[in-house]
């Protein structure tokens, strides 16, 4: 068995600015790709898995580290790319279905909504809760209806587990439906991951601005 020996200071140093190269241009060009989605998405980021492959490459020297960096990014950045392709193929969709709403003017009760609106060219007009936990007044339920009836607003955006009884009396004494989006995964059944929630979100909103011009 031959004793392989082990690489000097200077080449170990060398090797090791190779792999903190090829992670940063991985991360570099995921940024990249992602960057047009960031307004659309809000929150969401994909973890392309360099830091991970950076711990794991520090147990390696030479060029085996170098090897093990390049196999473990390999299905990091194919994952990504198929999740994109996914992704702009949905956005076609939603896009189709929210078209012929744009510019509709919606109450919401929280102000969750601001990159789905803009994403989509939707116009939240007001919300019903300014500050969280604080339930509204009297006088700010009967601005918010006369808001309602001035400008033919018929959905109101109502976020689950909220307390309904602001929308559902805006509801009564307007004519407007009360319509459940989901903000986060898991806050609908319907909303199990992230792709899922975009379809639940756009395709309720859909079926109610449809059904309220009619």
């Amino acid at each position: 068995m031959t004793e392989q020996t082990a690489p000097g200071l200077g080449e170990m140093i060398t090797q090791y600015r190779a792999i903190e190269a090829l992670v940063d241009e991985a991360q570099a060009k995921f940024d990249a790709e992602w960057k047009p989605y960031k307004a659309a998405m809000g929150v969401l980021k994909v973890a392309c898995g360099a830091e991970l492959i950076r711990q794991k490459a520090q147990n390696f020297r030479g060029e085996d580290g170098l090897a093990y960096l390049k196999r473990g990014i390999k299905p990091t950045v194919d994952n990504r790319d198929a999740f994109l392709a996914r992704l702009k193929a949905d956005l076609v969709e939603w896009e189709q279905l929210l078209a012929p709403h744009r510019a509709a003017r919606l109450i919401a009760y929280h102000n969750t909504w601001p990159y789905f609106a803009r994403r989509f060219r939707l116009n939240i007009v007001d919300v019903i809760e300014i500050k969280e936990g604080v339930a509204p007044s009297p006088a700010r339920l009967a601005k918010l209806a006369a808001t309602i009836r001035e400008q033919k607003i018929r959905v109101i955006v109502h976020e689950p587990f909220e307390p309904e009884d602001a929308s559902q009396l805006l509801a009564r004494r307007t004519g407007a439906v009360v319509v459940k989006l989901a903000p986060s995964v898991g806050s609908v059944p319907a909303a199990a991951d992230f792709r899922t929630l975009f379809a639940y979100n756009v395709a309720t909103l859909a079926r109610a601005l449809s059904a309220a011009s009619n």
